[in-house]
């Protein structure tokens, strides 16, 4: 195979890798939009709708949440197919960490990481409303389009969303020193350690200090037991849903953080699947990419936001996972590196 080591300084300059990422990108579109056709189509046929409106959603469906996942696909087979077909001529894999390519890979970070936190909210915020207004409209009446409402955390930017926070930790403080304040003039001074106690139980954390340094004046007599106790319920479960609020908000934006390093993370799993296998057909590594490393991946994320979500891992290992498998893969990838280099000079001095 006639491969010029001077094309191979840049990747993405390269055929190897254009051909089947552009190849596999526009594929991974298509099929997700016949999916999303067969889906819901029902609400669509029959309902008189300008072209516009009709296939204006599954345009707004392709460049939202679809094309960031479509990209990674494909970002991965074009890695594969070119460092398979790459590593077969040219022994030194080291090559594809130097400075260009991994400038290449940056710049594509970045504009990956500006897409899915500026664009991407306002496509899927379009998608989600023109399928309402489309599924609500009856057959013969005109199509109106509504705008407004109340955006999820997946319809906001990423200034949007730490503009949501702020407001929300804001009422939140206000609202719990309200509460503090109303314990307080309802309890005796000799109760707070049992309303601490019980507040914390009831997933409400509130200090012995912050009741007694709050404004107010203790009652003379007991009251949390018989009254106070029971009318607060209400309160907590408002807390309660305003952090799970906070926390998807959390969550919105290290999956923002994260989506440039899983395009490292992947340009690294790419790399280290087409080198390992140069020795087979270019087949397996393909489908090993679209049935094993891609799913678990997927499937990965789906399960560290639900320990997020849970309390069961923090928002930094959320947004920074790829970078520290990625690390891992490079750390390997340079002692296997080393190792196959000493073989090497080993056999040329015994010849």
């Amino acid at each position: 195979m006639d491969i010029n080591f001077n094309t191979m300084r840049v990747f993405i300059f390269s055929k190897k890798f254009a051909i089947p990422f552009i190849t596999g990108f526009g594929f991974y579109i298509f099929c997700t939009l016949c999916q999303l056709w067969q889906l819901y189509k029902d609400d669509v046929i029959g309902k008189n709708l300008p072209f516009s409106i009709k296939y204006g959603w599954f345009l707004y469906q392709a460049v939202g949440s679809l094309i960031t996942l479509c990209f990674l696909l494909a970002f991965l087979t074009g890695v594969t197919y070119f460092a398979h077909q790459y590593s077969k001529v040219h022994l030194k894999t080291m090559y594809f960490l130097s400075g260009k390519n991994l400038m290449a890979v940056m710049i594509i970070a970045v504009t990956g990481f500006l897409y899915v936190s500026f664009i991407r909210p306002l496509a899927n915020y379009r998608s989600i409303t023109l399928l309402a207004d489309i599924y609500y409209m009856r057959p013969g009446e005109t199509f109106k389009r509504t705008e407004g409402g109340r955006k999820s955390e997946s319809m906001l930017s990423l200034s949007q969303l730490l503009n949501a926070k702020d407001s929300l930790n804001e009422e939140v403080r206000k609202k719990k020193k309200s509460l503090i304040r109303n314990i307080k003039m309802n309890i005796a001074e000799s109760e707070v350690d049992n309303v601490t106690h019980d507040l914390r139980e009831s997933g409400l954390s509130i200090e012995r200090k912050e009741i007694l340094n709050e404004d107010a004046s203790f009652s003379s007599q007991k009251g949390w037991e018989c009254c106070v106790k029971n009318t607060v319920q209400n309160d907590i479960q408002m807390f309660q849903r305003q952090n799970e609020v906070i926390d998807r908000f959390d969550f919105q934006k290290a999956e923002m953080i994260a989506y440039p390093l899983n395009i490292f993370l992947f340009y690294i799993a790419g790399l280290l699947l087409g080198i390992l296998t140069r020795k087979i057909s270019v087949v397996f590594p393909l489908l090993a990419a679209h049935l094993i490393i891609f799913p678990l991946w997927y499937y990965g994320q789906g399960l560290l936001k639900i320990h997020f979500l849970q309390g069961k891992s923090g928002i930094f290992m959320v947004a920074f996972w790829p970078l520290g498998l990625g690390a891992l893969f490079i750390l390997s990838w340079w002692i296997a590196e080393r190792k196959q280099n000493r073989l090497r000079e080993d056999e040329v001095l015994l010849n």
